[in-house]
């Protein structure tokens, strides 16, 4: 009889229990899917910014990593809470003199009077919400880092089509003055200065290259694609104007900022957590019933138990507690200052930017008038070819100077929009 009672316990019980299923990792099939779904993205070798966010935020390692935190989170507010499973023994005893057996079965049950077990749900939802905040603040960080790293890329194309084009102006200076200073028309002073420019613009040239490959594979790692898509190109352009300024936003509106309320929700969880480690100072009730049956003779009976809060009290774990609470709140308040330092400093650096970009534009408007007069005075034979490439120089080394006014502008535009809680929403 007690062992049919114990089978017809624990079998429906073994039934409910997950299974095992191992894993299958293959690599190489992982990697031909991988190459096969950058291609199709990519489309015809480029993309548009609008593309570009659209796969970073499909494929990006790191994103995917913070959904699958968020999941395990949600997942495991599901089963927080649960009371505890209960407890069965079973006990069988021979009397050897009398010779009979004595048999006895127990369950128990352990009832959550402190209310701990909806704490411990609350606790959970409060790390399912950090976990959620943090999602969104990762993809936010990402999508500026991705528009500040195609403004980088857009900023790479303009000094490579620039330099280039300096190149071949340098390369037929050179040719020409060659061959005037062969016929004793210019001195050999003249020569060496256009060599050595000539020879400096190559050098910049191979660096640009250099740093168009490594943007190029910087933007592949960031969309998360193939190395064989290193390829792609970015199918836009720099502002040919100034872009508009961005408004720093105020302090009631970072206080919607995802990093803020990802650190305010993980406040919230260690306030419940010391809340739960208090509660777990005091016992939980046990409930013991039991069933015996002693020399044919059946006898039921019920027990209570619970530990006596004398010593232990919880307190190692109520400390720690504590401590982790204070290191929450200090990281919270932490990022809110930084956020505010952030908003102020971008936008003086915002103002600065401008500034130099037009004081920039100043010289380039000046130094393109005085080019045009001397590719005329050229033709009229008024000034030397020397002179012309020194012109042309000077306004070749003012613009690339305002391409690194523009991309950093570019680049303090981003970060201040991002600082937007509004700005980056998917």
């Amino acid at each position: 009889m007690l062992k049919q009672t114990f089978l017809a316990i624990a079998v429906p019980m073994l039934a409910c229990c997950v299974g095992y299923e191992p894993l299958s990792i293959d690599l190489k099939h992982d990697t031909a899917e991988w190459q096969a779904l950058s291609r199709r993205v990519c489309g015809g070798g480029s993309v548009t910014r609008a593309d570009a966010a659209r796969i970073g935020l499909l494929l990006n390692p790191d994103l995917n990593r913070a959904r699958l935190s968020y999941a395990r989170s949600t997942q495991a507010v599901k089963y927080a809470g649960l009371w505890e499973d209960p407890a069965l023994s079973a006990n069988l005893e021979r009397v050897l003199r009398e010779g009979f057996f004595n048999a006895s079965i127990a369950p128990s049950i352990s009832i959550p009077v402190t209310g701990s077990k909806r704490l411990e749900r609350r606790v959970a939802e409060q790390y399912r919400e950090a976990d959620y905040w943090q999602m969104r603040d990762k993809e936010r960080a990402y999508l500026a880092e991705l528009d500040a790293l195609c403004n980088e890329v857009l900023v790479t194309h303009a000094k490579l089509r620039l330099v280039r084009a300096r190149l071949s102006q340098a390369a037929d200076e050179k040719r020409r003055v060659e061959q005037l200073q062969s016929l004793g028309e210019l001195p050999f002073a003249d020569l060496q200065v256009v060599n050595t420019r000539h020879s400096d613009l190559v050098k910049e040239e191979q660096e640009l290259s250099n740093r168009h490959l490594e943007v190029h594979q910087r933007l592949t790692r960031m969309l998360g694609l193939h190395p064989a898509a290193a390829a792609v190109e970015l199918a836009a352009e720099l502002p040919a104007a100034l872009p508009g300024k961005v408004a720093a936003p105020s302090a009631e509106t970072l206080l919607n900022h995802p990093a803020l309320l990802a650190e305010n929700a993980a406040v919230g969880a260690d306030e419940l957590e010391l809340r739960l480690e208090i509660r777990r100072q005091f016992p939980d009730i046990s409930l013991e019933p039991g069933f015996t049956r002693e020399d044919k003779t059946n006898r039921a009976g019920i027990g209570i138990g619970f530990t006596l809060p004398v010593w232990n009290r919880n307190r190692a774990a109520i400390h720690a507690a504590q401590a982790d609470r204070a290191l929450a709140v200090q990281k919270l308040v932490s990022t809110w200052r930084g956020l505010l330092q952030d908003a102020a400093d971008l936008a003086a650096q915002q103002e600065l930017a401008y500034t130099h970009c037009r004081q920039e534009q100043e010289r380039i408007d000046a130094l393109s008038a005085a080019e045009e007069r001397q590719e005329e005075l050229h033709r009229l034979g008024e000034s030397s070819l020397p002179a012309l490439a020194e012109a042309r120089q000077e306004i070749y080394t003012r613009r690339l100077n305002y391409l690194d006014c523009l991309g950093k502008l570019l680049d303090i535009r981003v970060k201040l929009q991002s600082l937007n809680p509004t700005s980056f929403q998917q």
